[in-house]
């Protein structure tokens, strides 16, 4: 992600407004099946509409994006031939599942260096 965010800041004075999406867009039925795969739990029904809606009532968004999502790519950054280190969900998961239990938290590690 810094990879695609970094860049932006560098240049001369310009910012341009990205979605920072992976090659393969999931369904979020598919991304939950992965994320319970990579944390070994097992399967467990979906959350009822009703009570997705009254949490992002409470959080205040848009229930939208929980219960039907968007199918986005990066576009703009496979055209330019951007190189996505995990294209795929499962191996961005056990990146990331692999990297919290190696060392904490990698994203506050990062964060931290840019603050």
């Amino acid at each position: 992600m810094r990879a695609m965010v970094l860049p932006r800041f560098g240049g001369p004075g310009v910012f341009e407004l990205r979605d920072i999406d992976a090659p393969n867009p999931q369904t979020n039925a598919d991304f939950m099946r992965s994320l319970r795969r990579a944390h070994g739990r097992p399967w467990c029904p979906p959350t009822p509409a009703p009570l997705v809606r009254l949490g992002c009532f409470i959080l205040r968004t848009e229930p939208v994006l929980a219960l039907t999502g968007r199918r986005v790519l990066p576009k703009r950054f496979m055209e330019m031939g951007f190189d996505f280190r995990f294209p795929n969900l499962s191996d961005a998961l056990a990146n990331i599942i692999g990297d919290a239990g190696d060392q904490g938290s990698s994203v506050a590690s990062s964060a931290s260096s840019f603050a």
